[in-house]
């Protein structure tokens, strides 16, 4: 297993990095690799985040392109390595540990159910949470870094879910810049880099298209490598290096992605008897389950899981899991441990754990992500100037 590097060589110390040369005050270690670096002169600081554009597939690619010219090393993720938890590590400086967001699927406690995290919507349907009482910006509660730097902060997202429940409650506090196509993407990127402003600029720019392809068609389809093709060479006519540029681009990623087969697809309703023990439907991701336990099942949960699946699963508690820092350190989350459920299933090779509720399709997606994999957890770090 590799276990994120929260002391100096992760996305958590880049974004303190981040706030500190903005003259902001971090909470964490700044990353070790930038510690001779200074963004301050700069006049526009731009964050680009590549969605599943892991470490080990950028180096899967010819090395002639700019990424390979100016990587300046790798970095870890976060645990859970999903984009749920990653993403909040970026818009807040904290690790999952601190922002309570552990993965996709999340169980919230505080209305008693199962949700996307990011859509604000309950596991198997497509209806929004209505509830007065608990609006998005009462779980999302952490300061963004957009509130904690002296800068005019631009937020450059898809156009489907900028103005998402998410979205509005944890990006307060910058201009939001919707785009559709990666063609939009570089363009609204070179329009805000040129806006003229009376102070410094900090560009937050998400791109999410290398995840969804990697998910359906995997690394090694005609459309991964169209698609890589074409966005190196939208990157190279719009992010051009110059010695006396007022502009730094800082280019990483929340995770990366494993292959599966399914012949790896552990189905839960390929066994009925630990369907039993479940208190509820799985959480997080499909490369890392959260597993709610009835009341007196868990040493049968434990036995089971051995014997069924020694070589395919790495069965962990998961309050262990929490106090060996895997989640980060520090003041924990309030609702960190309803979150996490009792036992956590993390996968081995390339295996998945998938159920279904009511409501949901039988699918299967080539690219997954949330354990522990190298493929996962390192993400690349490129500075461009």
């Amino acid at each position: 297993m590799n276990k994120p590097d929260y002391a100096g060589n992760s996305i958590l110390n880049l974004m303190s990095s981040i706030k500190n040369m903005l003259n902001a005050n971090p909470e964490y270690p700044e990353l070790k690799i930038l510690e001779n670096e200074s963004f301050d002169d700069f006049e526009n600081v731009v964050l680009i985040i590549l969605d599943g554009f892991g470490h080990d597939y950028m180096m899967s690619k010819p090395n002639k392109s700019i990424l390979h010219a100016y990587l300046k090393g790798k970095i870890t993720s976060v645990y859970p390595t999903t984009t749920a938890s990653a993403v909040t590590t970026f818009l807040t400086s904290l690790p999952p540990l601190r922002h309570g967001v552990t993965g996709w699927y999340l169980y919230l406690k505080e209305i008693g159910c199962l949700v996307a995290s990011l859509l604000w919507k309950i596991r198997g349907s497509d209806n929004k949470i209505i509830n007065k009482e608990l609006s998005p910006s009462k779980v999302y509660t952490e300061k963004n870094i957009f509130k904690a730097i002296n800068r005019e902060s631009f937020l450059i997202y898809p156009d489907q879910i900028i103005n998402s429940d998410f979205s509005t409650s944890m990006t307060e506090g910058s201009v939001k810049v919707p785009y559709h196509t990666i063609e939009d993407f570089f363009k609204a990127i070179k329009s805000t880099v040129g806006i003229k402003s009376l102070r410094k600029k900090f560009i937050f720019a998400y791109y999410t298209e290398f995840d969804s392809i990697l998910h359906e068609y995997g690394s090694k389809s005609k459309t991964d490598e169209e698609h890589y093709q074409f966005f190196i060479k939208h990157l190279e006519k719009n992010i051009i290096p110059n010695e006396n540029s007022d502009t730094v681009y800082i280019i990483t990623a929340d995770h990366g992605l494993i292959e599966s087969t399914e012949d790896n697809v552990i189905k839960l309703s390929d066994h009925p008897e630990l369907q039993k023990m479940l208190l509820m439907p799985l959480s997080c991701e499909p490369r890392n389950v959260f597993c709610y336990i009835k009341n007196g099942f868990n040493s049968v949960f434990e036995e089971y899981i051995k014997k069924h699946f020694s070589n395919s699963i790495e069965l962990h508690k998961s309050i262990e899991l929490l106090e060996n820092g895997y989640f980060g350190n520090g003041v924990k989350h309030p609702n960190i441990k309803d979150r996490i459920g009792d036992y956590t299933l993390i996968m081995k090779d390339n295996f998945i754990m998938k159920d279904r509720i009511p409501g949901e399709s039988e699918s299967f997606k080539i690219g997954n992500h949330g354990g522990l994999s190298h493929n996962e957890m390192f993400v690349p770090l490129i500075i461009i100037k």
